[in-house]
């Protein structure tokens, strides 16, 4: 049977926002106290089908209200550290985000990687059709872009053979970047920032056997690296520097939909 179109008496048809996004997250929404809602600019530049988003991660809020954004017209999924995921507001952020749509990296650091966590991104991106947003750096203290890029985002977008979008958030608070936390939130309750969500250009890099990859997530696996033969671990780090400068390209990305005081050294 075809599917029938119309609308049933008494049931409105399911808009696309409310068939992938979590009914949740408009609830979540309301809870934004510390900035306004981002205006977002770009979104035609998403690609139709999956992708990986990598975000900024100057600020806790940066993951998740990119996520937030992109379930209004696409199936998509999140990642985030697992260890934080024991602090109460995370805890309550992953609540509303749903565990199917959640992703837990089980290391500490967004540029080291685990061949388990990968692999199940993986299979989300090709097999389920979504789009998933990753940090695409270690978070940062003092509002601007890290030195060290992450590898993970960059990884997955060659796994799984899709674009890699870079999609900044920009929290346009007045107060000094290097200001403490405390002081930042008082300023922020009496005059809550503008905000804005920059998508950029898609980017879709060479493609790098599996093999080859396989061997750089080998590196950072104690167990795997020690059965590396010494011709295998080269191999691997001349790969390995093409992928850091492929995130060096994505920061760059980044850096430059993000004002002068926040690009760090990729302004």
């Amino acid at each position: 049977m075809g599917e029938v179109s119309g609308e049933v008496k008494g049931f409105k048809p399911l808009s696309p926002e409310q068939k992938f996004r979590p009914k949740s997250l408009d609830f979540a929404e309301k809870l934004r106290l510390l900035y306004k809602k981002p205006n977002v600019e770009g979104r035609e530049n998403l690609p139709q089908g999956a992708c990986v988003i990598a975000t900024t991660h100057l600020s806790g809020f940066d993951v998740p209200e990119v996520y937030a954004e992109i379930t209004k017209d696409r199936k998509a999924g999140i990642s985030m550290q697992e260890s934080i995921l024991t602090h109460p507001l995370f805890k309550l952020a992953a609540n509303l985000i749903g565990k199917d749509n959640l992703f837990p990296l089980s290391n500490r650091n967004s540029s080291i990687l685990r061949d388990e966590d990968l692999e199940k991104m993986k299979r989300a991106l090709v097999e389920d059709g979504r789009t998933l947003v990753v940090a695409a750096h270690n978070p940062t203290k003092d509002w601007e872009l890290p030195d060290r890029p992450g590898l993970t985002p960059i990884i997955l977008a060659h796994q799984a053979k899709v674009p890699l979008v870079p999609v900044a958030l920009d929290i346009q608070t007045r107060i000094p970047v290097r200001e403490r936390v405390i002081s930042a939130v008082k300023s922020a309750l009496r005059h809550r920032p503008e905000s804005k969500i920059i998508v950029g250009n898609p980017i879709l890099f060479p493609e790098i056997p599996e093999e080859k990859l396989q061997l750089v997530i080998n590196l950072f696996s104690t167990e795997k690296r020690r059965l590396m033969t010494e011709e295998q671990i080269q191999e691997a780090q001349v790969t390995l520097n093409v992928l850091k400068s492929e995130a060096g390209e994505v920061m760059k990305a980044l850096a430059s939909n993000l004002p002068a005081e926040k690009r760090g050294k990729w302004g």
